[in-house]
């Protein structure tokens, strides 16, 4: 028998021993460096904020960040320490500070938002690059320049109106799904100055589905639909860890990961074999086939088509977009853009402009099928308007004369408080300074993320009594300036979203036509619960659908048929 003792620890268990008891010393001395001597110990919160991150990604991932961040501020005050070097806060003067006066960089969260692994306007982050980015479409979305598109929205919301005519309320519809080919059919027209056909491809899959057994798919508008979940799952997962899960065998889930890819096929071999089989591939490339005929038509030397797109006359994005991409053409930007660059601006605008607009105006639609009293003042206001200018029955207002009924701004403006689509962080960075970053009396050390929600800032009490309750009526009242500066559905500051006047005009328009010539009804599957508000970053339905039904008027109105 041998007389020496054997090790309690083997050998190789001593290396792994020695690694688990160092991690666990630094997550101990890491909490208490976070809790008791970090810069921002100061700034009140849960403690478990203060010692890890984590707790904030997983009410991200469940789709109730905004929520959790807003209950933090009625326990603790405008200012809450979310993560250990993360601030959030809810006050005007702050926000204004903030992104309108010193107009901070924002945070390598928006670097989840790239498209096709590049930066377009949303995800560039140094200030003065945003800028650079943004003159090169600023001037498409002026209300001098959408005017000019003005009939090819008029027809989009016309194709809408006829879809729902000939559905005649047999069926409910998805209006999320809906109103996506409505946004998809504008982004055609406006952004690559050709007729959509969104809506007519998924009437005749609907058609087909009448009965409710599914609803129509359409590769474009899918993908753009997936982007917001791809978005909440690559902003909580680590590069490294984002590069594997991405992969998974499933075919769900690499349409959700690949969404970017499928919206502009990557490369000149095609994407998976999942996407290959299916029946409207053509769709798939449908961003980069659309800025390379442009491309090549402006190259062929036509002199109008190039001052078309520099100069004041009517332009698609990607005119103005590729035109500044050759230094000859002497952008005003400063900068000039890459093919890649163009393809990734496009599908940002995309990316950004149709499923908020289609969230939007579902939750509107929502609020009409329980709201007959807004209802009947809209309707009121509209015909009124109609009767004033004589209109013939071909023959639709006109968006200015939208712009100044109102009751009907104060409608959209309510949605927009209580529905905004991205009422989630707004984040920035400290910057380095010489003199100390001060927010709401706490010392900020560079690099803290700061950051207000639009969640918060229109549910003021203070400001909006009854934050929870849709009135439109609180616009017709005399509303405070704060009221005013409170209002951030957009964001604020010099990176406010770019599109927000082409939205603005088509949420008028679709309520005006759908109020005047549809009668809104919730079925039963529609309820409270399915449509709780959910965010990640933008927001949802807890049922992640809006079914209703529109049904046709039968009304000298809708005999009239103004299509609006």
């Amino acid at each position: 028998m041998n007389s020496e003792a054997s090790p309690i620890i083997p050998p190789f268990g001593q290396p792994a021993l020695f690694i688990s008891a160092s991690y666990v010393l630094y997550v101990l001395l890491a909490a208490v460096y976070r809790l008791f001597f970090s810069p921002l110990r100061t700034v009140p919160g849960p403690w478990y904020a203060a010692v890890s991150g984590l707790w904030l990604k997983m009410h991200a991932m469940r789709l109730h960040q905004c929520q959790t961040v807003h209950q933090l501020f009625e326990k603790y005050g405008p200012i809450v320490r979310i993560a250990p070097d993360k601030i959030a806060f809810n006050d005007k003067e702050a926000a204004r500070q903030v992104y309108n006066i010193l107009r901070l960089d924002k945070s390598v969260f928006y670097k989840s938002l790239q498209a096709n692994n590049n930066d377009h306007a949303m995800t560039t982050l140094p200030k003065a690059d945003h800028s650079r980015r943004k003159k090169t479409y600023t001037a498409h979305y002026n209300m001098s320049n959408l005017a000019r598109f003005e009939p090819e929205i008029k027809r989009a919301v016309n194709e809408l109106v006829d879809v729902l005519n000939e559905i005649r309320g047999h069926a409910p519809v998805d209006c999320l799904d809906l109103f996506r080919q409505l946004m998809v059919d504008t982004a055609s027209a406006t952004s690559f100055g050709v007729q959509g056909s969104a809506l007519v491809t998924w009437a005749w899959a609907f058609g087909s589905k009448v009965d409710g057994a599914g609803e129509p798919v359409n590769q474009l508008s899918s993908a753009i639909g997936n982007f917001g979940k791809r978005a909440i799952l690559r902003s909580n997962f680590p590069t490294w860890a984002w590069s594997i899960v991405r992969r998974f065998p499933h075919d769900g889930w690499r349409q959700i990961c690949n969404c970017d890819g499928i919206m502009a096929k990557v490369g000149s071999t095609g994407i998976s074999a999942f996407v290959r089989a299916r029946p409207l591939t053509t769709h798939i490339q449908y961003v980069r086939t659309k800025v390379e005929q442009t491309r090549a038509r402006m190259q062929s030397g036509d002199a109008a088509d190039q001052g078309l797109a520099l100069e004041s006359e009517k332009a698609c994005m990607i005119e103005r977009l590729l035109a500044q991409s050759t230094a000859s053409a002497g952008p005003k930007s400063g900068l000039v853009l890459s093919k890649e660059d163009v393809i990734s601006e496009t599908m940002g605008h995309l990316i950004a402009g149709v499923d908020t607009s289609s969230v939007t105006l579902s939750y509107l639609c929502w609020e009409l099928s329980r709201r007959p009293d807004i209802v009947r003042h809209l309707r009121t206001e509209l015909e009124h308007a109609m009767a004033a200018v004589g209109l013939e029955p071909a023959t639709a207002l006109e968006t200015s004369t939208l712009f100044k009924l109102p009751y009907l701004n104060a409608f959209v403006k309510e949605g927009l408080r209580l529905y905004s689509a991205v009422p989630s962080l707004l984040e920035r960075v400290v910057p380095p300074t010489q003199d100390p970053f001060i927010l709401l009396g706490h010392t900020l050390p560079p690099g803290t993320i700061i950051a207000t929600q639009p969640w918060s800032m229109h549910r003021d009490a203070a400001v909006f009594p009854d934050p929870a309750a849709f009135r439109p009526a609180r616009w017709l009242d005399g509303m405070s300036e704060a009221a005013a500066q409170h209002m951030i559905p957009f964001g604020l500051g010099t990176r406010m979203c770019g599109g927000m006047n082409l939205a603005q005009i088509v949420l008028r328009r679709v309520v005006a036509a759908v109020v005047l010539l549809f009668d809104i009804v919730a079925p039963p599957e529609t309820t409270e619960r399915t449509m709780e508000m959910r965010d990640g970053f933008a927001l949802f339905p807890a049922g992640m659908k809006c079914r209703l039904v529109f049904i046709p008027r039968q009304t000298s109105t809708s005999e009239a048929a103004p299509l609006l």
